[in-house]
Order: C-alpha cells, then structure tokens, then sequence
C-alpha cells in the first residue's frame, strides 16, 4: 500500500468506526465553502473596485468640465480685451482710416494667438439726416456699390464699415446695419449704456453662405465720441459713435479654443453650448448627437459674461462596465474567480495561504504607489506654494507652484533662508508667527507678508504653517502654503483711500454724521455734530432727549413730528431747525 492511501485510511479510520464503518469525504465541505466564501469575497472586491473607479472617473469628469470652462470664459475674456483695445484706438483718433484699421487688427495676430475668430471689424452709427452723406462718402473710397443694408426708412442706422480680414465671407458684412435686427440691437443698446463688452444672443451671421451654416453670435465694445461725457446712461447714448465687435461661428470659435481637447470621441468628453437655458432653439454649439445614447455622466455649467449666460452642458457616453478603464475590475473578477477555484482544489495547501498573501501584498503596493502618485499630482497642480523649512527657517522643499507665482527657479528656493524672499520690515512678524506655532504645536494661520518677486516686484501672501516633530517630539521644522493675496491687498488699500477721502470731503463740507437706535434710544454724533451744536462728547447725554435740548424750543415740535414721520415711512428725515449752543445763542 502506498504512504498516500496509508494516511488517508488512518484519517478516514475513526469516522469508519462512527458511522458504521462508512466512509466520509470530510474535505468536500470544506472545498465548497471556500469556493463560496472566496467567489463572493471577489464579487464584493469587483464591485467595491468598480465603484471606487467610478467615483475617480466622474471626479476626472469634473475636473475636465472646470478646465474647459475656465479655458472658454479665459478665451472670451482675452476677445473682450482684443475688442477694448480697438475701442481706445478709436478713443486716441476717433478718424481711423480703413488702412490703420488693417494694420492694427493685422498687429494683434487674432488668427495666431486667438484662433477661431471670424474677424474684428468696426460699425458706424449713422443718424437718419447723414445716411446720404455717408453713403457717398465710403463710394468715394473705391466702393461705388456700397450701400446700407437693409434697407428702409428708420430714425437710426448703423453700418459695418471696417471688417478684417476683409475677405472671403466677410465681404458679405460689408455695408450691413445690425441696429435693424433686435437680437443684435439688444446687445449693441447693452454695450452702449454699460460702457462695457457685450455678447448677443444666438443669430446666423450675414456671412453664412447656404453650406456649413453654423450658429452665431457677436460681442461689442461700444466706441463714443471723443470729448463728450460718459458718466451716465444717458450721456453714454448721446456720446455714442459705433461700436468694435466681433462676429463669431460657434463650431469655427469652438474648434479654435478647444482645439487641444480630443470632444466628440467616444472615451471623451462631449460639449453643448447654450445661449441661456438649454433648448433646441438656443444651442450655439454641440459636438454630439441625439443617437448617441445616454451619457455616462453629464453636468451642466453656467458662463456669466457681464450679464449674458451661456449654458455649458457636459456629458461623456459610453464607458461604463465595459470601459478600457475597467480592464481592472474585469481582472480582479477574474482572478478571484480563479484562485477561489484553486483554493477549492488546493484546500489544503499552504502555498494558497503564501499565493493570497502576496495578491494582497501586491494590491497594497499598488494602492500605496497611486497615494504617491496622487499626492505627487496634488503638489504639482496646487495653486498654493507647499513649502517645508527647518527649524533654521532654510526650504527644503518648496512646489512648483513658488516658480509659477514668483519666477524664481526651484533650485534657486531650496536650501536658501525664506529671509531672503521676505520683505525686511516683514521678517519680524514671521518669526513671532513661527515661535507661535512651535508654541501651540499646531497649525497656525493668517500671517500676511511680501515675497520679492524674481522681477523685483513685491507680492503679498498669506500662510499657513504646523511644526514638523522628530521621533523625541522635538521640532525639527515646519511644514505649510502660502496663498498669494496681493489683489486683496490692492482691494484693501484702495478701499481705504476711498475711506479717507470720503472723510475729508464731510469735513471740508462742513457736515455732520449722526446715526440714531430707535430701539436703545442711543444717538452716535461725529465730531462735526458737536461742533454744529457747540458742545463736547463729554456733555452729550447720548439720547434723544439730549438732541431736543438743543434744538430752539419753538422748533422741537416739528422736528419731532419730522422725525416721526419718517420712522413711520411717510417721508425721508429733511428738515431744519434752529440750534440752540449752551450760551443759548440761537443758530440756523
């Protein structure tokens, strides 16, 4: 008998001898639990990884559409400063010639820098009374066909007299009044009476031929005539001269700002571009069909633009289960429906045991190696600077984000004093901020300070920091960012001048600043108001009682029913009284 059957029928002995002498299989099962147990430990894993995979990829999604959306307002933004600057050429000369036209627009490289765009060209705002002399006046330029079109008897017109590249479709603008067509005269009248740059709803620009018809829209600039007043709506439309626009086709202007993202692709994004809500009637722009099925994800997005919206709908098709991205879920399925089998057959075997300790092994490196990656990434694409120091305030770390905000080169940061980027008369405060956050060991935030730019310049920032401890709990160092806040610095200072200059006109005008609390019978005075009423803070009693005793006695009633009627909302508080000074000199 060989040594297998020998110690089989040594186990099987026993149970021989219980159960009358039958033999049992004690190992079936057991097999068959761990096959269960080990297929539904996998199941659980796929679905567990399935869902972790789409949460990525839906955060993926939504990183994309911010991205996009920003590069889009980023894109339409960089058009309106194109089309300000051609409104403050005709602001330095208010008779530009067709040929300077050409050369400017030729000058600002639309075509290379901004590509998409139809053109930039210039309309002309023609009381009825000078449409004759105007006519004869571009046909005395060379053009004797020229007209303005459509035509039709109106109070006011308006004519695209400069267009570059003044070729091609745009040939066909020449000459058109947009003022005569509501959508475009809607955003024309929105530019003129904000003095600033203006989309207009969705239109087929006259450049469209009867192929490739795209959706349109334009964006003015309004242009006024030198010299005349622009403080109000009402002097900004009597100062109106023309406008600078643009005339954009979606689909052109769509591809041109996009053109380094791979939309319409199945494993890629899809963009919709709505004119306000989403509709038929106002989708602009749209690189996916309705056969395309439902999307995997979609989101929309809204774009303000100085009081006009564009939706932006994103959605990504296809994907799902059976995505390239998914290879790893179908593994993991897979694999765990074979070493399930396995362990059925190898139920004894210690090498199982070893097999499934190194395919958890393995996952936790994998895990461990993305958690790198993406905490590398984080650092990367942070728009706050990460930055490490020792205890001797020297870096010894800082991200990318320092080169991009500040210019200096990475290798020329790490290993120098944060000293020497700090203003010197900031250097103190930093270091009473770092003793405080050695002192509460942890973080610490708020201190402001200016970093030298590698250009010279100063920029404020702001940080925030927490000690760095070795194995003895002594620090050793501090780790935290910096936020650049130098426009709210800007936004401060500017707001204090304005403060400032406000309390120096009160004062020169002589005018008194008073604010009464109904309810706690508290009245608060500036100084000014003790002038007015020739007495001190000291002998203010701070009531209402305390105003009447200096108001004439033979004023005291109207002032008070004054007051009333304006606690009640009958009338604003404007009235006048006599004041009387404690030498009981009556003053108006």
């Amino acid at each position: 008998m060989s040594p297998l059957r020998s110690t089989q029928a040594a186990e099987e002995e026993p149970l021989k001898k219980a159960r009358g002498g039958t033999p049992l299989k004690v190992i079936a099962p057991t097999s068959w639990i761990v096959l269960a147990v080990g297929l539904i430990i996998t199941v659980v894993a796929t679905l567990s990884m399935e869902s972790v995979l789409d949460r990525v990829a839906k955060l993926d999604f939504d990183v994309q559409c911010n991205e996009i959306r920003s590069i889009i307002k980023n894109r339409i933004d960089d058009h309106a400063r194109i089309l300000m600057s051609g409104a403050g050429f005709f602001d330095a000369d208010e008779g530009v010639t067709r040929e300077e036209w050409r050369i400017f627009t030729q000058r600002q490289k639309v075509e290379k820098q901004l590509p998409g765009i139809q053109g930039i060209g210039f309309s002309l705002l023609i009381p009825r009374a000078e449409l004759p002399r105007h006519i004869q006046e571009i046909r005395s330029q060379g053009f004797p066909e020229y007209n303005v079109r459509p035509g039709g008897d109106r109070e006011t017109y308006s004519s695209i007299i400069y267009l570059e590249p003044f070729s091609g479709r745009n040939l066909r603008a020449f000459g058109y009044d947009m003022f005569s067509e509501p959508v475009r005269r809607k955003a024309m009248e929105q530019a003129r009476d904000t003095d600033a740059a203006t989309l207009s709803g969705k239109v087929v620009l006259v450049q469209e031929t009867d192929e490739e018809v795209q959706a349109g829209t334009l964006m003015y600039v309004p242009v006024y005539r030198k010299g005349m007043p622009i403080e109000t709506v009402e002097q900004r439309r009597a100062a109106i001269y023309g406008w600078v626009y643009s005339p954009y086709r979606m689909t052109d202007l769509m591809r041109g700002i996009l053109g380094g993202h791979n939309l319409g692709k199945s494993e890629y994004l899809h963009l919709q571009v709505f004119d306000g809500a989403p509709s038929r009637e106002n989708l602009l722009y749209g690189n996916i069909s309705a056969g395309n099925g439902s999307p995997r994800f979609s989101r929309q997005i809204p774009m303000d633009f100085n009081g006009h919206r564009w939706t932006l709908r994103f959605s990504q098709m296809g994907g799902g289960f059976m995505a390239v991205e998914y290879i790893p879920v179908w593994l993991s399925l897979t694999g765990g429906s074979i070493i399930a089998f396995l362990l059925f057959f190898l139920v004894r075997a210690l090498q199982n045991t070893r097999n499934e300790a190194m395919r958890i092994a393995d996952e936790l490196t994998i895990e461990l190696r993305e958690s790198e990656v993406k905490h590398r990434l984080l650092i990367e694409n942070s728009h706050d600077i990460i930055y490490m120091l020792n205890a001797e305030g020297v870096f010894t770390f800082v991200s990318p984000a320092w080169t991009a905000l500040l210019g200096h080169p990475l290798t020329e940061v790490v290993g120098q004093s944060f000293k020497r980027f700090v203003h010197a008369e900031d250097i103190p405060a930093c270091l009473v901020w770092l003793k405080k956050v050695i002192e509460m060991g942890q973080r610490q935030e708020g201190i402001e300070y200016r970093v030298r730019h590698a250009d010279g310049a100063w920029y404020w920032h702001t940080s925030s920091a927490v000690p760095l401890r070795d194995e003895t709990g002594s620090v050793v160092g501090f780790e935290g960012t910096a936020r650049d806040i130098t426009e709210r610095k800007k936004a401060e200072e500017a707001l204090r001048q304005a403060g400032e200059r406000l309390t120096l006109a009160v004062r020169a005008g002589g005018v008194g600043i008073w604010d009464y609390d109904v309810v706690n019978n508290t009245l608060i005075w500036d100084d000014q108001m003790y002038r007015l009423y020739g007495i001190t803070a000291k002998t203010f009693g701070g009531a209402y009682e305390a105003w009447q005793a200096g108001v004439h006695p033979e004023d005291r009633r109207s002032g008070d029913e004054e007051l009333q009627r304006a606690l009640r909302g009958e009338k604003e508080f404007d009235t006048e009284f006599r004041v009387l000074w404690p030498d009981r000199k009556s003053v108006v």
